[in-house]
């Protein structure tokens, strides 16, 4: 997707040691979703999505313990993502005009569907 090699080929996130972190907060408005991740050693990560086109949250709440991130471009999104009931609710907001789509799950079934056109990890130096 760019040359920093934080993808693997499936579009797991592989550039940041985020798996098992605490949710800490997360910020949404129009435009723009963003929410920080703390680890168990104190350091933090802000992941910061612009460009926003439908952004669905289900179950994830303070202290929710992020299992795994995807990022896809539109155009390459698996079919298990294409048949979940989420992604079929964004479709129904109208044409996408976005060009990646993020995919993340928490303990107990906690799930983020990011419709987004540029993301920015802070601390870890990953722009998209």
């Amino acid at each position: 997707m760019n040359g920093n090699n934080f993808l693997e080929e499936s579009g797991l996130v592989c550039g940041f040691d985020y798996h098992d972190r605490v949710l800490k907060e997360i910020f949404a408005d129009s435009t723009a979703f963003s929410m920080s991740v703390i680890g168990y050693d104190g350091n933090e990560s802000h992941l910061v999505f612009s460009g926003i086109y439908c952004c669905t949250i289900e179950n994830f709440f303070p202290s929710s313990i992020i299992l795994s991130i995807f990022i896809w471009k539109i155009e390459e999104v698996p079919d298990w993502i294409r048949n979940n009931e989420m992604y079929q609710k964004c479709l129904a907001e109208g044409p996408i005009v976005s060009r990646f789509i993020c995919f993340m799950d928490s303990s107990f079934g906690a799930i983020i569907m990011i419709f987004f056109n540029s993301l920015n990890l802070n601390g870890v130096g990953i722009e998209l």
